[in-house]
């Protein structure tokens, strides 16, 4: 959704009679976005479970013990992101190479 308020912002409309390459060209924008936006996520997840392990001691655990146990919830849950925007990277990459090879494919075939 947010790619569509930045298309809209710049003016940039998708119509749909427009040639078969402007379609193309828009979907793999679409598609490259997505990924490096799953990209940054994992990268800022990392860096978060990061900060935490190295920056919170066991002073801190034990003064405050209710948030030791939200802070391995959050570690937790984080992980189950990472896997998850690990995957939707892996699809976007994999969209992404098929489609080229069939836009290949067919350039080459005539």
């Amino acid at each position: 959704m947010f790619y569509l308020y930045l298309l809209n912002y710049f003016g940039i409309s998708i119509v749909e009679g427009q040639e078969l390459v402007v379609n193309y060209i828009m979907t793999m924008a679409s598609i490259s976005l997505l990924g490096l936006l799953c990209f940054i996520n994992i990268v800022i997840y990392l860096l978060v479970i990061n900060y935490l392990n190295k920056y919170v001691d066991s002073k801190f655990v034990e003064k405050y013990p209710k948030l030791s146990w939200i802070l391995n919830k959050y570690k937790k849950m984080q992980l189950w992101f990472i896997i998850s925007e690990f995957i939707f990277l892996f699809i976007s990459l994999l969209m992404l190479f098929v489609s080229s090879m069939l836009v290949i494919n067919q350039i080459i075939s005539g």
